[in-house]
């Protein structure tokens, strides 16, 4: 709206020149220079349609769909960060276009309970505001988390480890590879070590800070219109 009527003023501004001082091809092109500088700038800033498209559709491919595919598990800490939402935003769409859900063991979503009740309680917040920001309360409520109860019985060894390990072994008994979301190095290398010990594999994203950029461009593409979510025949 303001490069328009910018432009506008531009324009008409060099008509009245080219009228009072007849036409001068040299004059005119350097009167000319400021507007073609202020529509570079606004194209340079404003992303086309097939840019938007084409990185939608690479955060589909490289991220979204590999998610779908292995049993994943998000470290509880990544769903109570808020500076993630817009990863769980584009994580449900992506969820809900392919049908499918999130699996989610009983004791991980109680531990995620718990920890949001303690977090809201301590900063003085509502808990009709701390629902209405938690990824988890909106994944319920869109019916896209699939719940199991933690089965280790089999697996004593591991009794004392902290409840991600335990979760990711319990998955691994559905998928011979496990995707894990997290930013705790220390439990990501103990993740891969207790999983190798299995011959499980195990795939990390500890980068997330760096995908928020991408998720929120995706999640404003499919809100406005722009694209539709991919729905994969074959994951």
């Amino acid at each position: 709206m303001l490069l328009g009527i910018i432009s506008g003023l531009i324009l008409i501004t060099v008509l009245v020149v080219i009228v009072s001082i007849g036409f001068q091809p040299f004059l005119i092109l350097l009167l000319l220079i400021p507007f073609f500088y202020l529509a570079g700038m606004y194209r340079s800033r404003k992303p086309s349609k097939g840019r938007i498209k084409r990185d939608a559709r690479s955060l589909e491919k490289t991220v979204f769909r590999p998610l779908l595919r292995d049993v994943l598990v998000i470290d509880t800490p990544v769903w109570l960060n808020e500076k993630y939402a817009s990863f769980f935003n584009a994580l449900s769409i992506v969820l809900a276009a392919n049908n499918k859900k999130h699996l989610l063991f009983d004791e991980q979503r109680d531990e995620i309970m718990m920890t949001a009740q303690q977090t809201f309680e301590s900063d003085g917040q509502s808990k009709a505001v701390h629902d209405a920001k938690s990824p988890l309360k909106q994944c319920l409520d869109n019916n896209l988390i699939t719940r199991e109860p933690l089965d280790i019985s089999d697996a004593i060894e591991i009794a004392d480890e902290p409840l991600t390990i335990k979760l990711l072994v319990c998955a691994a008994k559905k998928s011979r590879n496990i995707t894990f979301l997290s930013d705790n190095r220390e439990l990501v290398a103990r993740a891969r070590t207790v999983l190798k010990s299995r011959k499980v594999g195990i795939t990390v994203i500890d980068y997330l800070e760096g995908l928020m950029p991408g998720c929120n461009e995706y999640c404003a593409a499919v809100r406005n219109g722009a694209i539709k979510p991919s729905a994969w025949k074959r994951i």
